[in-house]
């Protein structure tokens, strides 16, 4: 999943009618929409105007909630890193007297 199919998908679950998700993604139309998205939407009606549901099918669904969770397990690791070096660093200057903490 690229990260605008992702943000289709998000748009998607987020707005729910076919009108102002169009409206929101600033895409043209349906079919384009479609298109961007491999046609694996379910439309709740044929009528393509503003009381039309858009849902995703199952497998799309899968892989949003997927690349979703990639997204969240990346930028948790990313923040422990950046934790561990942080008091790192700290512990560093502390032990070499630049930063002078309280010795326990």
């Amino acid at each position: 999943m690229t990260k605008q199919q992702y943000k289709l998908c998000k748009a998607v679950i987020r707005y729910k009618n076919l009108d102002k998700i169009l409206k929101k993604t600033k895409i043209s139309g349906y079919i384009k929409f479609q298109e961007n998205l491999s046609y694996k939407l379910n439309f709740s009606d044929s009528n393509m105007d503003s009381k039309t549901i858009v849902s995703l099918q199952t497998d799309l669904q899968e892989a949003y909630e997927t690349y979703r969770a990639r997204i969240i397990d990346t930028w948790i690791t990313r923040g422990l890193a950046l934790s561990a070096l942080l008091i790192s660093m700290l512990a560093l200057l502390s032990e070499i007297g630049i930063l002078r903490l309280p010795q326990g």
